[in-house]
């Protein structure tokens, strides 16, 4: 198209009588910056080929339109702001961000039935121990980046308002349930997007009760072997 608009044709427009001397004046084309003389009665004019250009971007924008429909990304992820905003933008990606959120799962899914396999292979040829696996979403756990940074946020503030909706309700109840803080430490896990497994649960109440335990305890007087002791450094 851009060679189809660098081509054009001069129409020369002179008297009837000197059509054949023109032609063969102009018979071979001229360099450009030649100059010609011509009378009156000679008019020159350029005429180039209509193909209208300008039509050419929204068939662009089309066939753009179409990559961005099979590939499931956004315009602006490609740095075509076009007439987006911030709301239009943030309204376009949360589909493409929830795809890619499933995809990452499922790729992790995959990823923990290769190493579930891959143990029992081991066991079966003796290179490992048999060690039986209820769960082995939970045995094993892969770490991958997160999909969007606004979802950290929105995790954020819900873990916080529920925090503070368990503070409330605590202190609502006659004295300290077990159950309630297993039910608690379930709920901000799962609420902050890090769901937390059961032993992890219990590894944590048993440290709390060990140093709650540690601090009622009436502290150690000191032994009259180490005041002698002090007593013989002062002197």
């Amino acid at each position: 198209m851009h060679w189809a608009m660098r081509a054009f044709l001069w129409i020369v427009t002179v008297p009837s009588n000197k059509i054949n001397e023109k032609q063969l004046q102009y018979s071979n084309p001229m360099d450009s910056g030649s100059i010609v003389v011509k009378d009156e009665p000679e008019v020159w004019e350029a005429v180039n080929p209509a193909l209208h250009g300008a039509d050419a971007g929204n068939d662009m924008k089309a066939v753009r339109g179409m990559i961005d429909a099979g590939s499931g990304y956004p315009p602006h992820w490609r740095g075509e702001a076009a007439d987006a905003n911030l709301a239009t933008a943030q309204a376009m990606q949360g589909p493409t961000e929830r795809h890619l959120a499933r995809r990452q799962k499922y790729f992790n899914f995959m990823l923990k039935d290769i190493l579930y396999h891959s143990y029992q292979r081991a066991v079966e040829i003796g290179k490992a121990r048999n060690i039986k696996i209820d769960d082995y979403e939970d045995t094993f756990i892969v770490s991958s980046p997160d999909v969007s940074r606004t979802d950290n946020e929105s995790l954020a503030r819900a873990s916080k308002d529920l925090v503070t909706a368990f503070q409330g309700l605590a202190a609502q109840l006659p004295g300290r349930s077990p159950a309630m803080t297993r039910l608690m430490l379930k709920l901000f896990s799962r609420f902050a997007g890090e769901p937390m497994t059961d032993s992890a649960m219990e590894e944590i109440l048993s440290e709390a009760e060990k140093n709650k335990e540690q601090k009622n305890l009436p502290p150690t007087p000191p032994s009259r072997e180490g005041k002698s002791e002090d007593k013989n450094k002062d002197k």
